[in-house]
């Protein structure tokens, strides 16, 4: 069959007139130049404009890629969820790329526990601190143990405390509660040589948490008959209080920046408190509700007995999620590294993660049967577990 020699220069001009589109929308893509270099984008539409470098970092960051491949579209309006899209994008890219873990290239989710992430503590540990350089684990033995936070290697054991419980850095001192009748607050110095731990006062009965408002220590105390309370220490002057009224049986405290919370498991609310400790708003939790954690926007509550959190804006008070699944069996403490929060599940044996800016689910790690995993804290690097009934602390 004869092909007409028309035809043919016909499709041979179409197949060069698509080349040439082609090669005319790669030429389109628009040149600027931000902070003395040269930049290109693929848009067509942007050349020009007064936020032309702007639009060039949000495109580089991942934040945007534009109406089109080939266009921004930088006058068109921009609806809310689209908006939702940009900020939530820039909240994670920032906090990826500003974290330590970022700064390390350890990108990674860790997937599981190995032996070579465990350190040798004393016997039952309990709580878990991060100074930023090194981590103090209190050990139900009387004794509080500083471990080097970048190889998880024993540097000293402190003694001389009364069944310490939990521990909060701050003011370059260590302070520790003694979960006794009466309870105990102990100072270690971590500039000295290892030996007995100050105390500096007795508290109300079986502290059990603690936090710091750059004056203010207050201590949660249980005392499991509904009859607990708050202790307030004023670190400058060593003057203290107690408060009682309307507490049941509080367990954890955190500081969010403008007010104290206490979980109350004797009646199942978290209380917000002034720095006198009076109750200035009161939110129904699930049962037995213990060590909460503050992300820098939300409180995360675990809920032992309904293998629940409940996350609770700190600006108002209100409800924002109640978590469920993703693991969790018995959670009680909580930790959050500036991007992920983990769970840790004392009846699970094991810990949950989620990310921190949309509350979604990154999955549960098995700490190791029988383990009990009691505490955690994050030294921005790594998340740090006790485990009570082995006797170590698990690095993840």
């Amino acid at each position: 069959m004869k092909i007409k020699r028309s035809k043919i220069l016909r499709a041979v001009g179409l197949v060069i007139l698509t080349m040439l589109a082609g090669a005319m929308n790669s030429l389109q893509a628009d040149n600027g130049t931000c902070n003395g270099g040269s930049i290109t984008l693929p848009f067509s539409d942007v050349a020009g404009s007064i936020f032309f470098c702007q639009i060039a970092e949000a495109y580089f960051c991942g934040l945007t890629n534009g109406s089109s491949a080939t266009t921004y579209s930088p006058a068109a309006p921009v609806p809310r969820e689209q908006m939702a899209a940009f900020i939530t994008r820039t909240m994670d890219q920032s906090l990826k790329r500003s974290s330590r873990r970022g700064k390390l290239q350890q990108w990674w989710t860790q997937k599981a526990f190995t032996s070579t992430a465990l350190t040798p503590v004393g016997s039952n540990p309990g709580g878990v601190k991060s100074d930023g350089k090194d981590l103090w684990v209190t050990n139900g033995d009387g004794t509080v143990t500083r471990i080097r936070g970048c190889d998880g290697k024993v540097l000293e054991t402190w003694t001389g405390m009364i069944f310490p419980r939990e521990v909060l850095v701050a003011n370059g001192r260590i302070y520790v509660i003694g979960g006794t009748s009466p309870g105990k607050l102990y100072a270690i110095d971590p500039d000295q040589p290892p030996g007995n731990a100050t105390l500096l006062t007795d508290v109300a009965n079986y502290p059990a948490g603690i936090a710091y408002n750059g004056e203010y220590l207050m201590l949660s105390s249980f005392s499991g008959s509904n009859s607990g309370g708050v202790t307030i220490y004023h670190v400058p002057s060593h003057g203290k209080t107690t408060v009682t009224t309307g507490f049941s049986d509080p367990w954890g405290v955190i500081y969010d920046g403008n007010a104290f919370w206490v979980t109350d498991v004797g009646d199942n609310q978290i209380k917000r408190l002034n720095v006198n400790g009076q109750i200035q708003q009161s939110i129904v939790l699930g049962s037995h509700s213990y060590q909460p954690i503050f992300d820098g926007a939300n409180i995360w509550i675990p809920c032992r007995d309904q293998n629940l959190v409940i996350v609770v804006k700190a600006s108002n008070g209100s409800v924002i999620a109640l978590l469920t699944g993703n693991g969790l069996s018995g959670p009680v403490s909580a930790s959050f590294d500036g991007e992920r929060v983990m769970i840790v599940n004392n009846l699970g044996n094991s810990v949950s993660l989620w990310r921190a800016s949309d509350l979604s689910p990154l999955g549960s790690v098995s700490t190791g049967a029988n383990t009990s995993p009691s505490g955690v804290c994050s030294d921005g690097r790594n998340f740090w577990i006790t485990l009570s009934a082995t006797n170590k602390l698990a690095r993840f």
